[in-house]
């Protein structure tokens, strides 16, 4: 019985030949793609960078909303909540960074203030240097 079976199987997969047309289509999907990811970052380095957005989005919410309500929030998990989705922005935040600062001085949860000391290095760590007073 499990002779038949073998004895079923295509002669290339029992004597361990290559299929010549699948290896052809393979080797060329791959030097396409290869060409393709040399040909990609040197186009887009070559393109202007985008203008920056005043008011950037983070998790389908703009930057305004996060700093306006979230940093406002009576619950300080929500605070460190909108502290990490406008760090997350890194420099594109970096509108965010004079409020950040003046509600960073009234936070009184340590928590709250490592979160906002981690936000601020992700947008400019010049701007948490500062901010620490160090």
């Amino acid at each position: 019985m499990m002779g038949d079976s073998i004895t079923r199987l295509p002669n290339n997969i029992l004597n361990h030949e290559r299929d010549d047309t699948m290896n052809k289509l393979w080797i060329a999907s791959l030097g396409l793609g290869i060409v393709l990811a040399g040909i990609g970052p040197a186009r887009v380095a070559a393109q202007d960078p985008p203008p920056p957005n005043s008011n950037p989005l983070s998790y389908g919410r703009p930057i305004s909303s996060w700093v306006g309500q979230g940093l406002k929030d009576n619950d300080p998990g929500r605070r460190v909540k909108a502290l990490y989705a406008i760090g997350r922005l890194g420099p594109e935040a970096r509108v965010a960074i004079p409020d950040m600062v003046k509600q960073l001085g009234d936070e009184k949860d340590l928590s709250v203030r490592r979160a906002y000391a981690w936000a601020l290095r992700q947008i400019d760590p010049r701007a948490a240097t500062a901010a620490s007073g160090r």
